[in-house]
């Protein structure tokens, strides 16, 4: 079945069988599906879901801070995480934009707000991107 005839439903249960099992945010993931679908923002989602994966490798090499990466490397890591991160969740923004006050006010308090918590969020949301760029990746090699 063509990517373009999947429901997001479909698309998300994919992405759940290739995880394992392991979504965080299954609903809001559908939720950021659909909407890209419905608004025709699905290359700035798949492009949200490179970033994603290439954030998970890098927050890696961050957290690790191995001793072989110099100071001045891990600086400049971790000043492209902050700007990944930022430009994930202006795409994101983007993708819910047209979803109506209710659900938008929902996802920028969840995802984009400035605490502990909506950071944490945003990281499991990102990590469900991940799988959803190694999903894309997967259909590519169908």
């Amino acid at each position: 079945m063509d990517m373009l005839q999947k429901s997001a439903r479909e698309i998300v249960e994919e992405v759940e069988i290739l995880s394992r099992n392991r979504l965080k945010m299954k609903d809001d993931l559908l939720r950021i599906i659909e909407l890209s679908i419905k608004n025709g923002s699905t290359p700035l989602l798949d492009e949200t879901a490179f970033r994603a994966k290439y954030l998970q490798g890098l927050f890696g090499i961050i957290q690790r801070g191995e001793s072989s990466i110099k100071e001045e490397v891990l600086r400049r890591y971790t000043a492209e995480y902050t700007e990944n991160i930022e430009e994930i969740k202006k795409n994101l923004l983007k993708i819910v934009e047209g979803s109506g006050n209710f659900f938008m006010n929902i996802f920028r308090e969840k995802y984009l707000s400035l605490t502990q918590e909506s950071l944490s969020k945003l990281n499991r949301l990102i990590y469900d991107l991940g799988w959803y760029k190694m999903y894309l990746n997967d259909q590519k090699s169908r």
